[in-house]
């Protein structure tokens, strides 16, 4: 991020204190360029104005689980209530969850956040991470149920649409989900194609390519983009950039916990 885009977001602050957007925004650039303390000393100036905010609080979380801080984060989480847009809120109950290896944290709040409908998006993102955590607590069957109504109405979008970027995204994760590794991997590849020239988007692609390449046990390939990414300025397809921490917790990087590559990575200092 340019340093005069910087001090321009900071000006714009200090006119309009009261601007709920453009505070989340200062404080997703300085997630996104993982100055993670920075970021909370930011947050603390906006929750002082709106202590109860969720996308800002969970915000706050995000900065404790990229660096390992687990229990710092659970105290935030176990705080948080969304609704269906709070997206920066529902993300790191769900990272807590994973996390921690524990899908009971977050499958009662995300559930009813997940029915199916036959009107908007907001609910495929959040149905896909209910299927991840029924994967992780065992429960194959739901999941597989869970998974195959994302896919089902992601077709239906991207039919209607082949540009909806969104819709192949949470395709692929449901694929992968799925364990159909060739649909999954052909997804991915139209959505890279179609965020290729976009510098914004393209990296978060990247980011959910590495996890379905790793859960297939590809390693060469999610290796290479993890040694990107790890270089990268960049929103993370959960929200966070990947850091070494993120890489010894996620459970999408288990099949890859063997190979010297990986554990180079995750043990490199922050």
């Amino acid at each position: 991020v340019p340093r005069g885009l910087r001090a321009d977001v900071l000006r714009v602050i200090a006119l309009d204190p009261r601007d709920l957007a453009t505070r989340r925004w200062a404080v997703a650039v300085r997630i996104d360029m993982r100055e993670f303390a920075e970021a909370r000393r930011m947050m603390g100036d906006a929750l002082a104005i709106w202590p109860n905010e969720p996308n800002l609080l969970g915000f706050k979380a995000g900065t404790f689980q990229a660096v390992g801080q687990l229990d710092e984060a659970q105290a935030i989480v176990a705080q948080l209530h969304p609704e269906m847009k709070d997206y920066d809120a529902v993300a790191p109950i769900f990272q807590q969850a994973r996390l921690r290896r524990n899908s009971a944290l977050a499958l009662p709040i995300i559930e009813p956040l997940a029915r199916p409908s036959k009107t908007g998006i907001d609910w495929l993102g959040n149905a896909n991470c209910v299927g991840d955590l029924q994967t992780l607590a065992g429960n194959k069957e739901a999941a597989q149920a869970s998974y195959s109504a994302i896919r089902a109405r992601a077709n239906e979008l991207v039919q209607e649409r082949p540009q909806n970027t969104l819709a192949l995204g949470e395709l692929a994760r449901a694929q992968a989900g799925l364990g159909e590794r060739a649909a999954a991997l052909q997804t991915i590849d139209k959505l890279t194609a179609l965020e290729s020239r976009d510098l914004r988007n393209r990296p978060g692609v990247e980011d959910l390519r590495a996890r379905i390449l790793s859960r297939f046990g590809e390693k060469d390939e999610a290796i290479a983009i993890l040694q990107r990414l790890l270089e990268t300025r960049y929103e993370g397809w959960f929200g966070l950039p990947l850091t070494p921490a993120l890489l010894r917790l996620d459970p999408d990087f288990d099949l890859l916990r063997d190979d010297p590559r990986f554990q180079k990575m995750a043990q490199a200092q922050p």
